[in-house]
């Protein structure tokens, strides 16, 4: 329990983080990971409730018990993918037809500490592989820091092409604004 309490603070305070970054910084990036990152923290929770509630004996109120409350919590958590989902949709779509700068001096961070908290997660489950619940979250950590890793490295590469550009009036490197959705 105290294993799922430390990823469940850690998650919570990434979410946090990369979602007061990704607005101030105007990321899609670092906005979307924390929206899954949000994701995850509610499925921790829910699946916390669920498996406190179905363990209840059945009553008169509920004949067959609480067993079918884990599917209802399931079907929440995939609403609020979806509903993610479409605000990430629209969010990109508007930011195609006005286009804002990204700051990756929040940005560029913000997503290396993503990838550090990923990168103490994977660490700590990994003594866990015998249950596969655990095998499961470590597996889903691995995808996500793997992501988290190719963000960063796309953004390292946008970075240097940047400051590799030179003014041709000028003769020196110039500023360039990165528009992306990164």
């Amino acid at each position: 329990m105290k294993t799922l309490n430390f990823f469940f603070l850690i998650s919570f305070l990434l979410f946090l983080l990369e979602a007061l970054a990704g607005y101030f910084s105007h990321s899609l990036s670092l906005l979307s990971d924390s929206l899954h990152l949000l994701s995850d923290n509610l499925s921790l929770l829910l699946s916390f409730f669920a498996l406190k509630f179905e363990k209840r004996p059945s009553s008169l109120k509920a004949t067959f018990g609480y067993q079918k409350l884990g599917l209802l919590f399931t079907l929440f958590n995939g609403l609020f993918l979806v509903l993610s989902s479409l605000y990430i949709l629209y969010e990109a779509i508007e930011r195609l037809k006005s286009p804002n700068p990204i700051n990756l001096k929040i940005m560029l961070p913000v997503a290396i500490v993503g990838l550090s908290g990923n990168v103490l997660m994977l660490l700590i489950l990994r003594r866990h592989h015998e249950d596969i619940h655990w095998k499961s979250a470590w597996l889903h950590i691995l995808g996500d820091t793997l992501e988290e890793r190719l963000r960063s490295k796309g953004i390292t590469h946008v970075v240097l092409q940047m400051e590799a550009t030179s003014c041709e009036e000028k003769g020196e490197l110039c500023h360039h604004e990165f528009y992306a959705g990164g």
